[in-house]
């Protein structure tokens, strides 16, 4: 391409307008480079650890995916408090990130209306993800409990008379697990829920949480405000 020497204007015009393309066409490289480097640093990542309040630790598993949505877990004894999220975490610089998470799966035991029965109440968000309940009596026994029985598919409680040889309070005999079909987010394996005698197995979803997070040198752990159930909590890189 040619240019007239003598018409310095439309010159000095068409070369401002090659610098702004070639400017805008940096900035949008820099831009990519930088979510590529970001996301290749981050993704893929497992952090584990536990929550810093000792008078109930959970113990609390984050993983960053590829797909730049993010797990989060927390349990303690056995699944007899345990929940799962999924989320996205959003950069505020370096090393800081705010993380938004919503529960998709929980169970909270809770005190029991009765001695003599196990109950077990579901979250309207929840029935249709569980079918069936299976109880682990620790004598070997179980009982399986499906949604048609009881009207629990419209009360959305199972109220199940128990034999108190089997369960109660005395050591030993004073716990059940609960199954359901469920698996672990992250491991794959079937979910199995202790919950103790004299409570009430309670499974809900839905729950939104948010809270600032730092990663930095394989360590992630919370800063500011802190998640709603568990507080502050401090993890380390797995893989």
């Amino acid at each position: 391409m040619f240019f007239e020497l003598d018409d310095f204007q439309n010159t000095n015009i068409l070369i401002e307008n090659i610098f702004t393309m070639i400017f805008n066409t940096l900035k949008k490289t820099i831009f990519i480079l930088t979510f590529i480097l970001t996301s290749s640093i981050l993704s893929g990542q497992t952090f584990v650890g536990t929550s810093s309040d000792k008078m109930k630790s959970y113990g609390c598993t984050f993983r960053l995916n590829k797909d730049s949505t993010i797990n989060f877990i927390y349990e303690r004894n056995e699944n007899s408090i345990y929940a799962e999220h999924i989320g996205k975490i959003k950069k505020i610089n370096d090393t800081l990130f705010r993380a938004f998470v919503i529960m998709t799966v929980g169970q909270f035991y809770m005190k029991s209306p009765s001695d003599d029965t196990l109950t077990i109440k579901v979250d309207t968000l929840m029935v249709s993800k569980i079918d069936k309940f299976t109880i682990h009596f620790s004598n070997g026994q179980t009982k399986e409990l499906k949604k048609c029985y009881d009207k629990w598919f419209k009360y959305h409680a199972f109220h199940l008379p128990i034999n108190e040889k089997w369960f109660n309070s005395q050591k030993g005999t004073d716990y059940v697990f609960i199954t359901t079909g469920l698996k672990g987010l992250i491991s794959g394996e079937e979910l199995k829920f202790k919950i103790p005698f004299g409570s009430a197995a309670s499974f809900l979803c839905g729950q939104k949480d948010k809270f600032e997070i730092i990663i930095k040198d394989g360590l992630l752990w919370t800063t500011g405000k802190a998640s709603v159930q568990i507080g502050q909590f401090k993890l380390k890189q797995i893989d």
